[in-house]
């Protein structure tokens, strides 16, 4: 789950000398869990939980720990939440699914144990590249799909099925899409006695992702997730979603909408695509698919899939094609997501790296920085998870899409590295494998 922080007056770049990351582990934050798993960077950070890049003490096997944020420790409801958690991750057992590999209780921090992934999330895939082919769109919306599938089997409903939560990985031949953070899920103890975690009227989830009956705070259906899975297809193929702003926006659009505004952003949309976006956000129960594996059917009858993935390592060759006389790289760059901090006259801020190079990186930002502005970023580093902070300036910005979670994406060159921190970053380039996005 590699989607996985500075001294503004420092005069060269540092390695922290702390196993520590992009935000460096407090007081409040235990080094080591259950006496096995060495906790060595946050690697993502989210409105309940933290992620940890870790290693176990004796097998070094590098992994993922989640913990509560230290505000949410001591809450009975969220403990008892993240352990929910644990449960419906050991239950599914399937190939898109983030596997579980440990849970439990140390001291006052309940803990889940993940696999790691190396990659990026698919939110951070779509606001570089803007949108995604075809082809990549539905193999990947397919294997979450079949991933929400295999949890309504069980009984169990993700309820916030988003890109954030997305998760691609380079595997052997074809990148690996996984769903994970199931910290929402309703399971089937939520309605056989089990405490609720829920109140009534609690809205949960995002609300350009949830249904119309979850805007409502209606009892969880299965029809969530395929509601959500439509709003994915939707913005993979355009870059946006649907129906935007706040939580009575959203209301609003989706109770008065007859079928979500496909057309409107000038991307050739296959029809049979555009078909089963607006089947499965439509407004009559009737035409609505009714399983997660009438929505499969639908988009395998269109045989669009791409059957190999390759995001990360290359864009796709219509992209590349679209693009005249694309300017040469001077650094081979690999995509990297973690936590970043700058720190410039305008004080600190935070963002999140989406890719990294030996002289630069682009960040996701909610505020934009004029070019030529020169700052300090503090980051973990992408082999060892210690922290590097180098002086940087802004050499290019983007506005985001408006309906996209980040407001900017800039591009950060640095002025000049550490031996250490280049070597380890050169590296990790290497063992990725080089990206030749234009």
């Amino acid at each position: 789950m590699s989607q996985v922080a500075s001294p503004l007056h420092s005069t060269s770049p540092v390695v922290a000398d702390r196993p520590s990351g992009a935000r460096p582990i407090g007081e409040s934050v235990p080094t080591e869990i259950a006496g096995r798993f060495i906790l060595k960077s946050e690697i993502g950070r989210g409105g309940m939980c933290a992620v940890y890049r870790a290693e176990h003490r004796y097998s070094r096997r590098a992994v993922a720990v989640k913990l509560l944020l230290p505000k949410r420790a001591r809450q009975p409801d969220m403990q008892a939440r993240l352990l929910r958690e644990a449960v419906a991750l050991g239950r599914i057992r399937h190939e898109n699914v983030l596997q579980i590999l440990d849970a439990g209780v140390d001291g006052d921090h309940p803990f889940l144990v993940l696999e790691l992934m190396e990659g990026r999330t698919l939110d951070g895939i779509i606001t570089s590249r803007g949108f995604l082919p075809v082809g990549e769109t539905v193999h990947i919306v397919r294997r979450i799909a079949s991933a929400i599938e295999a949890a309504h089997r069980l009984g169990i409903i993700h309820r916030d099925v988003k890109p954030e939560n997305v998760f691609v990985a380079q595997g052997q031949g074809t990148d690996i899409v996984k769903l994970g953070d199931f910290g929402l899920a309703h399971t089937p103890n939520d309605s056989a006695g089990a405490p609720r975690l829920t109140g009534h009227g609690v809205i949960l989830g995002t609300p350009e992702y949830m249904s119309p009956d979850q805007l409502l705070s209606k009892p969880a259906t299965p029809k969530a997730d395929i509601w959500a899975l439509g709003i994915l297809l939707h913005e993979c193929l355009t870059g946006r979603v649907p129906y935007s702003g706040n939580y009575y926006d959203v209301l609003l659009q989706t109770a008065t909408a007859t079928t979500p505004p496909v057309g409107e952003f000038g991307n050739e949309i296959p029809a049979p695509l555009v078909a089963i976006i607006n089947r499965a956000l439509s407004q009559n129960e009737r035409e609505q698919f009714a399983t997660a594996s009438e929505l499969i059917a639908a988009l395998d009858a269109t045989n669009m899939a791409c059957e190999e993935l390759h995001v990360l390592s290359s864009a796709a060759k219509a992209r590349r094609e679209s693009v005249v006389e694309a300017p040469k790289r001077a650094f081979t760059r690999a995509p990297f997501v973690t936590p970043i901090r700058i720190d410039s006259q305008g004080g600190s801020l935070e963002g999140q790296c989406q890719n990294i190079s030996a002289g630069g990186m682009m960040i996701l930002m909610h505020k934009d920085l004029p070019l030529g502005t020169t700052l300090e970023v503090r980051f973990s580093l992408p082999g060892s998870g210690r922290v590097a902070i180098c002086p940087a300036t802004v050499r290019w910005s983007k506005k985001c899409d408006p309906n996209s979670r980040h407001r900017y994406a800039l591009g950060l060159e640095y002025f000049y590295l550490d031996g250490r921190v280049d070597a380890e970053i050169r590296q990790y380039i290497e063992l990725m494998g080089e990206d030749t996005t234009p």
